[in-house]
């Protein structure tokens, strides 16, 4: 695809090099006229005129070359991401299991970026053995058998400089595969971060990343040790060299044989020789570096893909087949010890790679019926829905969905993008606005669109941030209905909204003679069997297999199991009232034409009282030059003293190098004294060998300094993010937290400190270099004068436009993480909706914007090129032309020193330049990790009280004229909350959307501050302590089960601070002992990430588990059993009563009779207390708007 734009460069740098190797030739002309008292002055002006052409061809032809390559470069970038994201799109799960998003992320951004980064270095291999072949015949020329000395011994550094590189590169490699690492825990660590903060688990996690992190660094010292020994090596190489065929040939031919002529074109020789072998470890290092890349992208872009088994034959009279279907998470039946899943895919798998998840599964489900999938905890009732949209692994039978059906899919855990409200429900269809208002309206959000000031063009965050668990489910719903496809699959969205909603949404969405889907084929996996008797037809599962198919009234006759289930549910709520009338007359508080709303208001308020319509900010872009503070945060992160290690080093190593010209003029201008030879060799060989010391010592000191800085930053963003409060994480992007901890560390890792050694050293020897041409030809500085000020004119222009270019490619890139993580998360939505190809377009478009800020870079890039090739041009042209003007009065030497010098110099105006910007460029991802240091803190994680080890011994409440906000600048959500809850109490705490129900448990662990008043429990208020003394000694099962990779050991234990006997007993307590002693390692079992090889009932009975574990005297339930049936629920339920029952309980619920035998009922109505008395007192008062709850539930 590229070949015509590779060859092409490639000739033009054979020709500029060929050029290149020319100009000592030239030189030597000069230092022959300057000696010749008899040659016209006319042919010196022809010289001078040949040396300054010749560069001129060379400096166009490199840059122009520099753009094609880099051009290029940006394209491969663009299609090698545009592979990747394709590719994660179609992923097997076995393949998913291998590679985590992190991992992939990493790709995206680090390994797609070293490709253009590296990219100008394997060309060099073509053209580097030609410039070698010619400088060696050259040299041979001007020294005859002594040249091959000095040759051999460069050539014999050549395999030391390539095993050095290849050590250099395995250090590389293992850095980066440890950087994979990282960035997959932080990753999981972020999307996380609320479960995190309220079991304040931050410090065994933060000490896990810094632990991998600590590894990385220590390959990254290693990497720079082998960098070091390198470029020491190979910087002093020509100096070794020439030493050797000076000596070689004043010992063969006699000291008064060499001359200036002789030594300074050789010199010139010696260093464009130095400059091919120097560039050839770099250049096969580069090759390395992007093979390792391309190696890593190729392995992922062969990965297994996903298998599209659901076959689409034309079936008259049914819409869904599924005939001996077995099927699998895992694709093959290896020795997988894991297996994982699809984002958002709640499944049953277990480690006993024997195990189908679903064994001999027959169903036909007609056209337009309404069928409903009931079963245990780990029956397979997900993953039959997982099975009918192609996630999972045929091993046998078939599945066909008819001909020109398509599908809607409500995924158990809802799936919600950053976008508006609107765009999440039209999904990409039209807008159609009665359709729209129907669809709002069955779903029962239409209401909560009036809470909203922005309405329906409210953004929404990432994951739903601001939304309830009921409104992402509701959203999710509503994107189904409104798709209006032939067959919906419903995977248990009544799990997460109340009761009476859930009766609201099967009048309106499901049933069979009212509801807007009521002539479509619905198949429904729920836990709330009071739909049951409304359903055309029931599958109830067992183990993975189909234990019974039939009609309520057959299955309740003729099934002992399903008879005895809904025994189970009938002695909650009774049967009679789960099949009354759905239309149910509100009370004073919902007028009869309103739509329910769902009393699970968790984070509502932060989109209830928003002001504005856009929650996510743009991200900030700075502007202008970087501010001082940062380069001193750089150097005081990397330690003064080493910063001043690498300074005074490197200038000593410039004076070295300087020596070593100016003792050659020396040595030459003495050459009749013969006696004094090894002399002049012995200073010589002392200043290579200081020379060699010095840049030891000064990359020793930069290379420690960089993982100094390296470490500091990282730590202090870290601690920074987990420090930060749960208000930051709802309005920043998971894409732009990602983006500075993989590719702006990756910059700090590896890049900051080698552009750091090449811009001092290229400033440190252009200014030395240019006093040294002064000294001898002081006319020189006036067109040096003139040429420094156009070249900080140019360096303005450019350095002000790549900086800013650079900060918004930056940005770009976030975008483009954030897309790619909300598509992997939602990747079943996308494949069942039959997407792809729009989210695919839209990753090319945020690549084309992030295109739009690297390809004005390279032009800016060329274009300075150009100019200072110019500059440097108009100084050898004003060099030579001096030394023409000067014949008779400098020396051959001088000349020769001042004519070697200028050319040695031309390319460092243009390398200084560039070496800055790409500091600049990486101060910038300095300034982008340092943004994110000074994120204001939540409170301190601990205080000097000094609690009891008990505390709170008893558990006792009080809120105390209690008032709160989620961020500041939004309405107070609590307002005079002034309650006293006993100890050892039982509260249930309900109330409609927004009435602030989560939100007493967010402030119950300081998730968010008080605005007023204060809380205070077993009397002390807990303002007064830290947040992780406070959050540790609570306890909470939240809504929506959180787990991450690791161990089921790590996940319930991650402090080790318990034995085996007690992780064995909360399990046992928790109903998963038997599950757990199934697997293969037992409690060191691996959980993949985010827990996806568990189902979501099994990850809320890991939850429980840990609360067990914990066992503290106050315990919230958040909706803790929404996704579990029936029969698990009552077991927990009973659990919870027996272990719980010396504790205080606070039971967050929206089915109602989970906390009907709860000792008081706290109901909340517009952040306020409304009432608070005894179930049966409040009951009993029927203008209550508990009794208005209860009657909505059916419980009355």
């Amino acid at each position: 695809m590229y070949g015509l734009d590779i060859v092409g460069p490639i000739i033009l740098l054979m020709s500029a090099y060929v050029l290149q190797t020319l100009q000592p030739l030239i030189v030597k002309l000069l230092i022959d006229f300057v000696g010749d008292n008899y040659e016209y002055k006319w042919h010196g002006y022809i010289y001078t005129v040949l040396l300054v052409l010749t560069n001129v061809i060379y400096s166009f032809c490199n840059a122009y070359s520099y753009e094609i390559f880099n051009t290029m470069g940006i394209r491969v970038k663009s299609c090698l991401t545009s592979a990747i994201y394709r590719k994660a799109l179609v992923l097997s799960n076995d393949s998913k299991r291998l590679t985590p998003n992190g991992e992939i992320v990493n790709m995206m951004t680090v390994d797609c970026q070293r490709i253009i980064d590296y990219l100008l270095y394997p060309p060099l291999l073509f053209t580097i053995p030609i410039q070698i072949g010619l400088a060696v015949f050259f040299i041979w020329q001007q020294l005859g058998v002594a040249a091959f000395v000095g040759l051999g011994m460069m050539i014999a550094i050549i395999p030391i400089s390539f095993v050095l590189t290849v050590f250099n590169g395995l250090s590389k490699q293992k850095q980066y595969e440890l950087k994979d690492n990282r960035i997959n825990l932080i990753s999981e660590i972020l999307n996380g971060m609320k479960i995190l903060k309220l079991y304040a688990w931050e410090v065994p996690y933060m000490a896990m990343v810094n632990n991998i992190r600590n590894r990385e660094l220590r390959h990254m010292l290693c990497a720079g040790i082998w960098f070091t020994i390198t470029l020491a090596l190979t910087n002093a190489l020509p100096m070794l060299a020439q030493l050797a065929t000076f000596g070689t040939f004043t010992a063969l031919q006699g000291g008064d044989k060499i001359n200036a002529q002789r030594i300074f074109v050789s010199v010139s020789l010696f260093n464009l020789l130095n400059i091919s072998i120097v560039i050839l470890p770099f250049a096969l290092n580069s090759f390395s570096l992007i093979y390792v890349s391309l190696k890593r992208i190729d392995d992922f872009l062969k990965l297994p893909e996903h298998y599209n088994y659901v076959t689409n034959n034309y079936n008259k009279q049914y819409a869904v087949s599924v005939n001996m279907a077995t099927l699998s998470w895992i694709g093959s039946q290896n020795d997988l010890q894991t297996t994982t899943t699809t984002t958002n895919i709640n499944t049953t798998t277990t480690n006993n790679t024997n195990d189908n998840a679903l064994t001999d599964i027959n169903l036909d489900i007609g056209k337009g019926m309404f069928v409903a999938v009931v079963g245990g905890v780990g029956s397979g009732k997900s993953s039959l829905m997982s099975a009918l949209i192609g996630d999972m692994e045929l091993i046998g039978g078939s599945i066909n969905i008819a001909q020109g059906h398509s599908l809607a899919y409500v995924p158990q855990q809802a799936w919600i993008q950053n976008a508006t409200l609107k765009d999440n429900i039209l999904f990409g269809k039209p807008y159609d606005p009665i359709k729209y208002r129907q669809v709002l309206r069955a779903c029962a959000l239409e209401p909560d669109l009036h809470q909203l000031v922005g309405g329906d063009e409210t953004e929404i965050g990432e994951k739903g941030i601001n939304l309830s668990g009921g409104q992402k489910q509701r959203v999710s719903l509503c994107r189904a209905v409104y798709s209006d496809a032939d067959i919906y699959l419903f995977d248990d969205p009544l799990s997460a909204v109340d009761s009476h909603v859930g009766k609201h949404i099967m009048t309106e969405v499901f049933d069979s003679r009212t509801g807007l889907l009521k002539n479509k084929t619905r198949i429904l996996s729920t836990n709330q069997l009071f739909v049951l008797p409304d359903v055309d037809r029931i599958v109830v599962l067992k183990d993975g297999s189909v234990s019974a198919i039939g009609t309520y009234e057959q299955l309740l006759s003729d099934n002992r199991e399903f008879a005895d289930l809904v025994a189970q549910y009938s002695a909650i709520s009774s049967q009679e009232q789960q099949q009354q009338d759905y239309n149910h007359n509100k009370d004073n508080n919902n007028s009869p034409s309103t739509a329910p709303t769902d009393g699970n208001d968790q984070q509502l308020v932060t989109t209830t009282n928003i002001t504005e319509t856009q929650l996510i900010d743009e991200e900030s872009v700075e502007s202008g030059h970087i501010k001082l503070s940062v380069y001193l945060k750089y150097i005081r992160s990397s330690t003064v003293p080493l910063f001043l290690t690498f300074i005074i080093g490197l200038m000593g190593t410039i004076g070295c190098l300087m020596g070593t010209f100016n003792w050659l003029s020396k040595w030459t201008s003495d050459i009749g004294n013969g006696s004094k030879t090894s002399y002049y060799m012995g200073i010589y060989g002392a200043l290579i060998a200081a020379y060699m010391l010095l840049t030891m010592v000064a990359l020793t000191g930069l290379i420690s300094g960089a993982r100094r800085a390296a470490h500091q930053l990282h730590g202090q963003i870290l601690t920074s993010v987990m420090h930060a409060p749960m208000s930051f994480f709802d309005t920043t992007p998971l894409g732009r937290l990602m983006n500075r901890f993989s590719r702006d560390l990756d910059v700090l890792d590896g890049q900051i400190y080698e552009y750091l050694y090449l811009y001092f050293y290229e400033l440190l020897t252009l200014i030395a270099g240019l006093i040294n041409i002064s000294v001898l030809t002081p006319l020189f500085l006036i067109p040096l004068a003139v040429a420094i000020v156009i070249f900080l004119l140019f360096q303005v222009f450019y350095i002000n436009t790549s900086r800013q270019l650079k900060r918004l490619e930056s940005t770009t890139r976030s975008k483009i993480i954030s897309h790619f993580e909300e598509s992997v998360n939602g990747l079943s939505s996308v494949r069942a909706y039959q997407c792809s190809e729009r989210f695919i377009r839209e990753i090319e478009y945020r690549l084309d914007a992030n295109q739009k800020c690297l390809f004005p870079n390279v032009l800016a890039t060329s274009w300075l090129q150009i100019r200072m090739a110019i500059i440097s041009n108009l100084l050898i042209f004003f060099a030579a032309l001096f030394a023409v003007l000067s014949k008779g009065g400098l020396t051959g030497g001088s000349i020769g020193v001042s004519l070697s010098l200028a050319i040695t110099l031309m390319p460092s105006f243009e390398n200084l330049i560039k070496s800055y910007i790409l500091i600049e460029n990486c101060i910038v991802s300095v300034e982008r990790v340092d943004e994110y240091t000074k994120i204001k803190p939540e409170a301190d994680w601990q205080s000097t009280v000094e609690l009891p080890a008990n505390w709170p011994p008893n558990g006792s409440v009080r809120f105390d004229g209690y008032g709160t906000r989620y961020r500041p600048g939004l309405d107070l959500v609590l307002r005079g909350i002034d309650v006293s809850i006993k100890p050892r109490e039982k509260i249930g705490i309900v109330g409609r959307t927004g009435a602030g129900k989560s939100s007493l448990t967010l402030a119950l662990f300081r998730i968010i501050e008080p605005a007023m008043g204060n809380i205070v429990i077993d009397d002390i208020d807990i303002s007064r302590l830290g947040l992780q003394e406070l959050r540790s000694r609570l306890t909470i099962i939240p809504q929506e089960p959180v787990l991450y990779s690791g161990t089921i050991r790590s996940n319930l234990d991650p402090f080790d601070s318990y034995t085996d006997s007690d992780l064995w007993s909360v399990l046992e307590q928790s109903h998963l002992k038997q599950y757990v002693q199934s697997l293969d390692s037992k409690l060191d079992s691996p959980v993949s990430e985010s827990g996806n090889n568990f189902s979501v009932g099994q990850r809320q009975l890991v939850c429980l588990a840990r609360a067990l574990l914990r066992h503290t005297s106050v315990l919230i339930l958040d909706e803790a059993t929404a996704a579990v049936d029936v029969e698990t629920d009552a077991l927990i339920q009973r659990t919870i009563r027996q272990e719980f029952s010396s504790c205080t309980v606070l039971t967050i619920a929206h089915r109602i009779n989970t906390i009907m035998d709860s000792d008081r009922v706290l109901v909340f109505n517009d952040g306020r207390v409304a009432e608070f008395a005894e179930p049966d007192v409040l009951l009993a008062n029927k203008s209550s708007i508990f009794y208005s709850l209860a009657r909505d539930a059916g419980i009355i």
